[in-house]
């Protein structure tokens, strides 16, 4: 089984909160450090949580009527494609969609 470097973050947040509460709880719960720790790596678990939501994932197909295609393309550095960006302006909101392989590069994003 393969795991993604988001997986990995999100397993080793886990495994260094889990740790690092232990210390705190067994080691001293007035010393400074250990409150420390546990806010760090607090963060970061939740930090790697919170970035798997945020990102929306890849479309295979135009979003339709009132969606305007823009200049902004990218690859996209986990699927290697090429990814055009869309716009609605009546809501403001942007969807990102696939549209080929790594040779099919278009203009990158500036």
């Amino acid at each position: 089984m393969k795991f993604s470097a988001r997986q990995w973050l999100i397993g080793a947040s886990a495994i260094a909160l889990a740790l690092s509460l232990s210390l705190m709880l067994v080691a001293n719960l007035y010393n400074p450090f250990t409150y420390y720790l546990v806010f760090i790596t607090g963060i970061v678990f939740v930090g790697s949580l919170v970035e798997r939501f945020r990102y929306k994932k890849l479309e295979n197909k135009d979003p339709g009527p009132g969606w305007q295609e823009t200049e902004e393309r990218f690859i996209d550095p986990e699927t290697k494609q090429c990814v055009t960006v869309f716009f609605n302006p009546t809501n403001g909101e942007r969807r990102y969609v696939a549209k080929g392989g790594p040779d099919n590069q278009g203009k990158r994003a500036q």
